[in-house]
Formats: C-alpha cells, structure tokens, sequence
C-alpha cells in the first residue's frame, strides 16, 4: 500500500453492527498493537475487550461525560455538548 493511499483513504466509522468479532480476530489485532511504536519504547500497554451493547453503550456515556468534564471551554466543545 501506498503511503497516500493510506493516508488519503482513511476514515472514520460512527456506525457499528451488532456482529461479534471472533476471538482470533482480536488476537490478532492485539498482537499488532503490540508491536506497534509507542512513546520512549516503554512498551506499557492494556488492552480490555468490551462486549455487549449495554456495556459499550455505559462506556460510551461515561467517556462522553469525563471529556465534557476536562475540556476547555472553546468553540468546538459546544459540539460536543450539544450532541446526543
């Protein structure tokens, strides 16, 4: 792959199905992760594999909540604030 083809093809998913991903599947994707670059090669990392809608749906409120909490005032967070 190209380098601009992955930049330029890049996106960002807001929608999900109710599909479960395999086990192997994300093995295999935190496999990669590890061996992913990270800061001053400190090599700490945790992964948590979160299922189910309810779950996801509580984490998702929680993690809404705390960014509105410790975001700076600004032009942009009134998006965040304002979406459902």
């Amino acid at each position: 792959m190209k380098i601009e083809d992955a930049i330029l093809g890049r996106r960002s998913v807001r929608e999900y199905t109710d599909d479960a991903v395999d086990e192997q599947t994300i093995r295999r994707l935190i496999a990669a992760a590890i061996r992913a670059p990270n800061a001053v090669n400190q090599q700490v990392r945790t992964f948590t594999i979160a299922r189910g809608r309810t779950r996801l749906d509580r984490i998702s409120r929680q993690a809404k909540a705390h960014m509105l909490a410790t975001m700076d005032a600004s032009a942009h967070s009134e998006h965040f604030r304002t979406a459902s």
